[in-house]
């Protein structure tokens, strides 16, 4: 997993991530904050409000791998948002647009023709939930083509960019999840 820390953002549910953040803070002796990951359904979480958004394309590779996956996250209760295919940048441009204009606090966009976990709502919020500061998290892709280099970067001590050399386990901070 990838994070990046971003600009302050709008709080569309105050309450709840003030909650959260005192919970963090207060370092409980019971840990209860990963138990909402088991409320179903995920739209009726307080917090993080997340909605989902597969970027569609032209023919689905690997139907039969792909569909089933979304089947089971839109029957664990994900918001899905509807959109029509169009291109890829543009896709990710007006989510989140969309994303803004709404009452969600968190985005998940997945690409039609990879292969996810059917869990992979419950994976990536578990991070937001444990570090409220987390504001986007990403999973660890690879290039399509040669060098296959991860598409997770970071600027070196000569303020270039790049891949890591290693990747622990769990969760690494990154400053760029895609680089062009």
């Amino acid at each position: 997993m990838a994070k990046r820390r971003a600009a302050p953002r709008k709080k569309f549910t105050e309450t709840n991530e003030q909650t959260m953040k005192r919970q963090v803070i207060r370092g409980d002796k019971q840990d209860n904050r990963l138990d909402i990951l088991k409320v179903k359904p995920i739209a009726a979480w307080p917090y993080p409000r997340i909605c989902l958004h597969i970027l569609m394309e032209r023919a689905i590779s690997f139907g039969d791998k792909v569909i089933y996956p979304w089947l089971m996250m839109a029957q664990a209760g994900v918001h899905i948002m509807e959109m029509p295919y169009i291109r890829t940048d543009l896709a990710r441009n007006q989510s989140a647009i969309n994303l803004l204009k709404s009452d969600f606090t968190h985005h998940l966009m997945i690409d039609a023709d990879h292969v996810h976990p059917y869990d992979l709502v419950e994976r990536l919020a578990k991070w937001v939930i444990l570090d409220p500061d987390v504001w986007v998290v990403g999973g660890l892709n690879f290039r399509r083509g040669a060098p296959y280099e991860p598409c997770a970067f970071v600027y070196g001590e000569d303020k270039r960019i790049y891949s890591p050399a290693a990747f622990p386990p769990g969760i690494m901070e990154v400053d760029s999840l895609v680089h062009i």
